[in-house]
């Protein structure tokens, strides 16, 4: 036996140890087991000792322990591994280590840590399943910055072209390049660095968001990796943008409600009187008149202008064809061009339905958007207008190949009083954006600086 051959005191260690060792000779008999191994098994000495293990407990013939066993004698080599004793009923680490005469078997009690391990693995299940459900987008890093998490809401808000399984692994620093962000001003970054970063707002090229992350610790205060939680912010703020858009709209109708009506009813009368006498002042005084009848007419129009924004009133709109309104003022249109020796092009698809519209709002949205596109143009150049229907949808574009508009202002030309040009009120494409707004369309702008203008009215063929 085991301890026949060891000394007093080193037989005395391993009987009294508190770990199970047992072994086996070549025949697979029992030839020692300590106290600890007695208690393990629930028998004796007597009982075990002599007996061939596979006699003793014929159902661990072929499991993972008759594996391992036969492995570290034919290997020659020790084997360690977990497997679960059907006779204890509990979980064991096995470590086998082979000798000369036979094998020694350590046995160690793990079923507690097996329990407090299965129900980690519930928690981070649970935890999991919470972080993906989530609204927010989270992100999760280890100490290197590298992605151990990453939740759909995050997926499919700021990286939709890229699959959950490709960002696993990747660098923080990788998705900020994606994002078109610096790494270093992020908050995830920051709190890989220790700090805790609370209601961070940060701004990328399409969003805005809130960002929450702190480090994760260890027990002895150590950071070892970070977790941030964004909160997308961009629509809130888009409707911030457009609630004091429409509070611009609400004092310019305020004021055009005031003093637009005052204005015309004098402007109407003096208007008339002028007329009245440049028709009996001398020929060298009618050049004067002229110019100063056109200033008026300049004037009705900011005026026009200034009612168009403050309708509130619903608007006139039947059954009519939109080709056929531009045809109406075709005769117009065509004036402005050849007074500025510019070409019309004009492509009317012949398909078009006929719409709900009101036909004295949609000449005005026509002839804002080609005065505008003849004022952008200095010289001999082409303005084109065209419709056609796409996907159910009446599509009107107005296009010239002017100055363009740079793209810096092209989120402001729809605002009241916005303009670049030296004498112009911004108020015409004001006025066409409530236009196409109360036609429930929709308008857009393509634009660059020295290459011309597209303006994109979408109308449905179907409003109510």
């Amino acid at each position: 036996m085991l301890s026949e051959n060891l000394g007093p005191k080193l037989s005395d260690i391993i009987e009294n140890i508190g770990i199970p060792i047992y072994t086996y000779d070549k025949n697979w008999r029992l030839s020692y087991i300590n106290s600890a191994a007695e208690v393990l098994w629930g028998y004796s000495r007597e009982e075990l000792l002599g007996k061939v293990i596979w006699d003793i407990f014929p159902e661990a013939i072929g499991n993972r322990l008759d594996h391992e066993y036969h492995k570290a004698i034919s290997e020659r080599k020790e084997v360690c591994f977990e497997t679960f004793a059907t006779i204890q009923k509990k979980w064991l680490e096995i470590r086998a280590c082979p000798v000369e005469d036979g094998l020694i078997v350590y046995a160690q009690d793990i079923d507690e840590k097996k329990k407090a391990q299965s129900e980690i693995k519930s928690w981070t299940r649970q935890l999991n399943q919470l972080i993906e459900l989530c609204p927010l987008g989270i992100l999760i890093l280890d100490k290197e910055g590298i992605i151990e998490t990453i939740n759909s809401a995050y997926i499919q808000r700021f990286l939709p072209s890229l699959k959950k399984e490709e960002c696993i692994g990747k660098s923080g620093r990788y998705i900020s390049e994606c994002l078109g962000v610096d790494w270093e001003s992020t908050s995830t970054y920051n709190a890989l660095n220790g700090k805790q970063i609370l209601n961070y707002v940060e701004t990328g090229p399409d969003w805005v968001v809130v960002s929450n992350a702190v480090p994760i610790l260890d027990k002895d205060g150590n950071t070892i990796g970070a977790m941030g939680v964004f909160y997308d912010i961009t629509e809130y703020e888009r409707m911030k943008a457009e609630i004091a858009k429409l509070d611009r709209f609400n004092l310019v109708n305020e004021m055009a409600a005031g003093v637009a009506h005052e204005i015309r009813n004098p402007m109407t009368v003096i208007k008339g009187y002028l007329q009245y006498f440049s028709r009996k002042v001398p020929s060298d005084m009618i050049e004067q008149f002229t110019i100063v009848l056109n200033e008026l007419e300049r004037v009705e129009q900011l005026i026009t202008n200034f009612l168009s924004l403050a309708n509130n009133k619903a608007i006139e709109r039947k059954s009519q064809n939109l080709n056929t309104i531009i045809t109406q003022i075709t005769p117009l249109i065509l004036s402005d061009t050849n007074k500025r020796d510019i070409e019309l092009a004009m492509v009317l698809d012949k398909g078009c339905p006929d719409l709900l519209l009101d036909d004295k709002e949609i000449k005005q949205l026509i002839l804002n958007l080609v005065r505008n596109g003849l004022e952008a143009m200095s010289g001999h150049g082409i303005l084109t207008i065209e419709t056609s229907v796409r996907d159910d949808m009446v599509h009107l574009f107005v296009k010239d190949c002017g100055c363009g508009i740079d793209k810096e202002y092209l989120n402001k030309i729809y605002d009241p009083f916005f303009t670049t040009k030296a004498n112009g009120t911004g108020l015409g494409l004001s006025v066409c954006a409530g236009i196409v707004r109360r036609h429930a369309g929709t308008i857009q702008v393509q634009s660059e600086a020295g290459q011309g203008t597209r303006f994109t009215i979408v109308f449905p063929t179907k409003t109510g």
